[in-house]
């Protein structure tokens, strides 16, 4: 079954979804902010790892085009949830 994650760091939200995959279940509104849902398969990778290596800049397996296209599909899952 998997596990929800919840995500208020917009670049990082970015970085999970072109590195990782990650599949964004829904967008929360707290205030000003908005809260990206991700869902976590128990059997997948651990989320503090994956945060860890987006901080402390450990991987290069993301390219800048993946990047940019996650930016852009993030940007218009805000502004239409």
């Amino acid at each position: 079954m998997p596990n929800e994650y919840l995500c208020s760091d917009f670049y990082l939200a970015c970085y999970l979804r072109a590195r990782f995959q990650l599949k964004v279940t829904g967008v929360k509104n707290e205030g000003k902010r908005k809260i990206f849902v991700f869902e976590v398969s128990a059997d997948g990778p651990d989320v503090q790892e994956m945060i860890k290596s987006f901080y402390n800049n450990e991987d290069d397996m993301v390219s800048a085009n993946n990047f940019v296209r996650e930016i852009k599909d993030l940007k218009t899952l805000m502004y239409n949830y």
